[in-house]
Order: structure tokens, then C-alpha cells, then sequence
């Protein structure tokens, strides 16, 4: 028996390593004697130096950490104490996932770390809206859709969605719907299928939850142009909540106390116009605008207050600084029934210093 454990020694060691140590926790030398014998290892100081550096020259990345006594750690893992955190507030966060679900997968992560750095993960997460029940038949349609799409081949399944009394109703007479699937989207806290469809030369979407019986046929999957130049980054740009239809241009009126949530929504990219007032005008930095448009600025430049010129070369010279912030150039519109009024003339060509010195000019004039 001692020649058996002997031989899982190097194994137990790795083992005992990989759970209880990271940067920050090691073993001493004594812990891992003492660890080793709980296995029903005999083990001895120089042993266990030997047996480190041999799962050292396997490749383990085991340090000599400066404490005292000297402990040795694995330092080194597929992700970082930080990068684990991350996914596990990713998993938690998903509504996608039904708590049972979460839970199961945060200990699928804690176990790529160490014992202390699970003991940080263990934490419970309240999400809105998280969905109380899953089928997880949900999970193989994913793995299934996947498959069809490297096979190219269409799939087959019936399709439901709830009536006012939130139970399923067979879409189409509970008919079998065959497709050919583009590609899998996550969007608000949904799987969806987007598959083209033939018939009617377009692009349906199918929450995969709501799919039943899905199987991949022995159908080739449909390929055409439209298929292989399909961008679904523009596709859920333009669409609410994942239905679909025509394209329509749309603006949104907001209170103010939500202006943060659409800066954000404009800064990704699902919105590609933003109306405001001077609010915008200041502390945003976005990528993608290339035109500013300024409306009435008469309004700024006749105001009864001495300083009106002033503020008014401010605000268009801030709020036509958010064109043209990298690489391509920007354009500035402004609207005014005076065109070659001082102030239009000097924001247009940018000139702080004629402005200031017409302003203190007549401010000296009227003892302002």
C-alpha cells in the first residue's frame, strides 16, 4: 500500500496546491507533510522540495512566497482572482439563468481557483426579472442550433407563445417550421434564433426557449448573399426588444432624470440620433459623430443679457467639439437668419480671441 500512495504523491501535491494556494496563500512546508499524510503519504522536507520542482519542470508555476515561515503557492491559472470574479457576477447578473442554474455554474468557477479565492465568489446576487422556472432543453436547443450551423443544415420545431392568459398557444396550427439558421443572439436576457426564411426572402427571429421539438435536418441550409452579408450587430441595433417588421425612424422624448441611460444606449451604438438641449453639450466624448447640427441659434445670440454673445460662442463652439473627435472629420450645422452675425462668423472659424476682444471692447464701452 505505501508503494501504491507513493505513486499518487506527485498527483495529491498538485491536487493540494491547485485548491488551497494562490498568489496571496501558500503552503508551508510542514502543511504539505502534514497534508500529504491525510492522503496516506509518507513524505519528508527534501522529498517534497524534489517533488516541487518536478511539477515545476512539468510546468506548474509554483513560487517561494516571502513569508515566514516559507510557503509555496500556485501562482498561476487559467484566470485570475479578478477575471473569475467578473464571470461570476456575469453568471449571477443573467436573468437568463434560474438561480438553481447559477448557483451550479458559479461553483463550476469557483473550482478554477483556490479555496480562497472561492470563498470570495460565494455571494448571492439579486437580479430583476430573473426567470423562475428554465427548461433545460433550452441549453441542448443552443448546443443543437450551433451544430445545425456548422453542418449547414436547417432544423426543424414547433413554436409557441402565450396568450393574455400566459399559457402556450401553438403559433401557425401547431405546424412544423423549418428553417434555415443564421445566427444565435443573447439579448436581454434571451436566446434568440435568427433563421432566413425562404418563402418570404427574411430574417424571422425565435426565441429559442419557445421552441419545441427541435431537431437538424438532412435539408441543406439556403445560401445566398443576403445570408452571408447578414450583420446582426445592425440587426438588434434597429429592433425593440427583438421584433421585427419594417424599419422606421423614431425619436424619443425623455425627462432629464433619465439621461444617463440614454447617452449610454447612444455611445453603443443602438441610437443614431441624439436631440437635446444644452445639456449635451458638455463632458460627452463619443467616437461615432460626424455631424452636429445647432437649431435657432438666434435664440443664443439675442437673449437680453450683455454677456448672450458670449455664452452663445461657448455653447456652439462646445457642443460642435463633439463632431469630429477621432480619426474621420466632423461637420457643424447651425441654423440662423444671421449669417454674418460677429459671433457665427467667429465660431466658424474658430476664433477665441476676436470673440474676447470685441466682447471686452463693448463691455469696456458701457462700463459692463
Amino acid at each position: 500500500m505505501a508503494g501504491e500512495s507513493q505513486k499518487l504523491k506527485l498527483l495529491n501535491l498538485a491536487k493540494m496546491l491547485y485548491e488551497r494556494t494562490d498568489e496571496s496563500h501558500g503552503l508551508t512546508c510542514p502543511e504539505i507533510i502534514a497534508g500529504l499524510a491525510e492522503a496516506g503519504i509518507e513524505a519528508e522536507r527534501k522529498s517534497v522540495y524534489r517533488d516541487l520542482d518536478a511539477l515545476r519542470d512539468f510546468g506548474l508555476d509554483i513560487a517561494k512566497l516571502p513569508t515566514y515561515p516559507v510557503s509555496y503557492a500556485l501562482v498561476s491559472r487559467t484566470f485570475t482572482a479578478a477575471e473569475l470574479m467578473l464571470l461570476t457576477d456575469a453568471v449571477q447578473s443573467s436573468r437568463f439563468l434560474t438561480v438553481r442554474m447559477a448557483h451550479r455554474l458559479t461553483e463550476g468557477l469557483a473550482s478554477l481557483g483556490s479555496c480562497h479565492q472561492a470563498a470570495a465568489l460565494s455571494k448571492n446576487v439579486h437580479v430583476e426579472g430573473r426567470i423562475k422556472m428554465q427548461n433545460e432543453s433550452v441549453f441542448h436547443h443552443v448546443d443543437t442550433l450551433h451544430e445545425a450551423i456548422r453542418r449547414h443544415r436547417q432544423v426543424a420545431f414547433r413554436y409557441v407563445k402565450h396568450d393574455v392568459n400566459k399559457r402556450p398557444q401553438p403559433q401557425g396550427g401547431g405546424r412544423i417550421y423549418c428553417e434555415t439558421p443564421v445566427c444565435l443572439i443573447y439579448s436581454e436576457g434571451c436566446y434568440y434564433l435568427i433563421a432566413y426564411n425562404e418563402k418570404h426572402d427574411s430574417f424571422p427571429s425565435y426565441r429559442v426557449d419557445r421552441m419545441q421539438g427541435l431537431r437538424i435536418t438532412d435539408e441543406a441550409a439556403v445560401r445566398n448573399e443576403r445570408i452571408a452579408t447578414f450583420d446582426a450587430a445592425a440587426y438588434t441595433s434597429r429592433t425593440f426588444s427583438m421584433f421585427g417588421g419594417e424599419t422606421t425612424p423614431a425619436t424619443l422624448l425623455v425627462e432629464e432624470s433619465v439621461m444617463s441611460a440614454i447617452i449610454d444606449r447612444f455611445e453603443s451604438g443602438q441610437s443614431d440620433l441624439l436631440v437635446g438641449t444644452q445639456m449635451i453639450t458638455k463632458g460627452f466624448d463619443f467616437a461615432r459623430v460626424s455631424l452636429v447640427g445647432i437649431l435657432n441659434a438666434d435664440n443664443l445670440l439675442f437673449a437680453p443679457d450683455f454677456r448672450a454673445a458670449e455664452r452663445a460662442f461657448q455653447l456652439m463652439t462646445q457642443v460642435a467639439g463633439r463632431a469630429g473627435r477621432r480619426d474621420a472629420a466632423g461637420e457643424v450645422v447651425i441654423q440662423t437668419t444671421e449669417p454674418e452675425h460677429p459671433v457665427i462668423r467667429q465660431v466658424a472659424a474658430g476664433d477665441y480671441e476676436a470673440m474676447a476682444r470685441t466682447q471686452l471692447a463693448e463691455r469696456r464701452a458701457f462700463a459692463y
